[in-house]
C-alpha cells in the first residue's frame, strides 16, 4: 500500500484445523484498512474443503486428481445459493463504493453482468482502491489455478502502472520509468540466496534487458558487475 503496488489476496489452507476465511478477509479490511472482498466462497473447510464457488461466474470448481490437477466445473450447489447471493452482494457493495460504473447499476438495482464486474475489478485494483480475495489450498493445489487466471484478469501489464525511479544526480528527483526493452537497464534485486552453484539474485525488471555477458552497475556500491549466468 505504501508503494501504490496493486495486489490481489490469497487465504491459504482451507483445509487445515481452525481456518476461517471471513476473520481474515475482516482483518484485511480492519488490520490493514483495505477495501477488500472475497470472489469466491468455499466449499467446505477443514477435512470437508473440496473447492470454491466463483462469485463473478456462479459456478463451482472443484479440484480432482492426486494435485488437483484435474478441475471440474459445476453448478452453485443447493445448500450454498443463498451464502453465494448474499457474498455476491457484498462483493457488488464494495466495488460500488469506488467504482462509479457498478455505483450506478447498484443505485438503480440493475444487476452487473460478468463482464461489467470484471472490468470494474480490474479498474479499481489497478487503481490500488479494491482489493479481490481468493482462497483454497495451495499445498494440495486447490484454488491455485483461479488464483492465476485473476492475476491475469485483475492485475496491470507494467506500461498499465506508471512507476518512477530517483535520479541520484538532480537531488533525487522522480523520474517516470519507461519499461520499454529499448532504454538502459533498470531494475531492483530484491532477493539473494545462496545456492550450490553460487549466489542467486532475483530481480525484477523495470525498463531494458539483461542478457548474459552484460555489465550492470550496482548504485549502491557503485561497483560494475558481468552477468556471468542467467
Amino acid at each position: 500500500k505504501r508503494y501504490n503496488v496493486p495486489r490481489l489476496a490469497f487465504i491459504n489452507k482451507l483445509d487445515r484445523q481452525g481456518s476461517n476465511p471471513t476473520k481474515v478477509i475482516n482483518d484485511l479490511r480492519n488490520q490493514l484498512k483495505l477495501n477488500a472482498s472475497q470472489v469466491q466462497i468455499p466449499i467446505g473447510l477443514e477435512d470437508n474443503h473440496l473447492g470454491v464457488v466463483d462469485l463473478i461466474k456462479n459456478k463451482s470448481y472443484t479440484f480432482d486428481g492426486e494435485r488437483g490437477e484435474t478441475i471440474v466445473e459445476g453448478e452453485v450447489p443447493d445448500d450454498m445459493k443463498d451464502m453465494v447471493e448474499e457474498k455476491r452482494m457484498e462483493l457488488i457493495e464494495k466495488l460500488a463504493d469506488v467504482d462509479d460504473e457498478i455505483g450506478e447499476l447498484f443505485l438503480m438495482e440493475e444487476e452487473p453482468t460478468e463482464d461489467q464486474l470484471k472490468e470494474a475489478i480490474r479498474r479499481q485494483t489497478i487503481a490500488c482502491k479494491f482489493v479481490p480475495v481468493f482462497m483454497g489450498s495451495a499445498f494440495k493445489n486447490k484454488g491455485v489455478q483461479p488464483l492465476l487466471d485473476g492475476v491475469l484478469d485483475y492485475l496491470p501489464e507494467p506500461s498499465e502502472k506508471a512507476n518512477y525511479a530517483l535520479d541520484r544526480s538532480k537531488d533525487e528527483a522522480e523520474v517516470q520509468v519507461s519499461c520499454s526493452k529499448d532504454d538502459p537497464l533498470l531494475a531492483l534485486a530484491f532477493k539473494l540466496e545462496e545456492t550450490q552453484f553460487g549466489q542467486l539474485t532475483y530481480m525484477r525488471i523495470y525498463q531494458g534487458m539483461l542478457k548474459k555477458g552484460n555489465q550492470i552497475h550496482n548504485v549502491n556500491d557503485g561497483k560494475k558487475i558481468k552477468l556471468a549466468r542467467i
